[in-house]
């Protein structure tokens, strides 16, 4: 029997080097619009009061997290109205019923 030492079946020629993605920051800033967008209508439908406060809590976190370059200020106001809509909506109740 032949013995191989150095039979390596990989060709170094052939490694490819890895080279990290680059990260769309623009994608992590629509996220938390849209999860805001999402909590903030669940907890004026369903009526969640914990929707709205973490609705409220994701649009400011868009709105901080914001270019002062981009004009698209509608998904996160949209969102903030949301979510000060639904606790507005939530928290009416308490305050009517205890007349």
């Amino acid at each position: 029997m032949k013995k191989y030492s150095n039979a390596d079946p990989r060709r170094p020629e052939a490694v490819v080097p890895f080279v990290q993605p680059k990260v769309d920051e623009e994608a992590e800033r629509d996220a938390y619009g849209l999860i805001a967008t999402v909590f903030a209508t669940m907890g004026i439908m369903f009526k969640h009061h914990w929707g709205s406060w973490w609705g409220l809590i994701f649009s400011i976190i868009s709105w901080v997290n914001e270019k002062q370059t981009t004009k698209a200020f509608r998904q996160t106001y949209t969102s903030m109205l949301f979510s000060v809509l639904g606790l507005v909506i939530n928290y009416m109740q308490t305050f009517y019923l205890r007349r």
